[in-house]
C-alpha cells in the first residue's frame, strides 16, 4: 500500500468506542470510510499523504480477508 491516496483524511470523527474490537467487527469504522467521499470537494483528484486514514483502511482490508474476522489489533 502506498502512503498517499484520495482519502487523505476522514470527514467524520472516529470516536473511541468505534475502535473497540466489537464495534470494529460491527463495521463502525468501515461505515465511516464507506460514507466518506474521496478527494476534495473541489474535485481535485491529486494524491495526498494519508497519515490519518491509512491504518483505518488497512485494518478494514485485513478484517475482511482474515478467515476469522479478526482485527489487526
Amino acid at each position: 500500500m502506498r502512503h498517499d491516496g484520495g482519502l487523505h483524511n476522514l470527514h467524520k470523527r472516529v470516536e473511541v468506542h468505534d475502535a473497540w474490537t466489537e464495534n470494529l467487527k460491527l463495521n463502525k469504522v468501515g461505515e465511516i470510510i464507506e460514507d466518506d467521499s474521496c478527494f476534495f470537494d473541489d474535485g481535485d483528484k491529486s494524491r495526498r499523504y494519508h497519515a490519518f486514514s491509512r491504518d483505518w483502511i488497512a485494518n478494514e482490508i485485513f478484517r475482511r480477508i482474515e478467515p476469522d474476522g479478526k482485527t489487526m489489533g
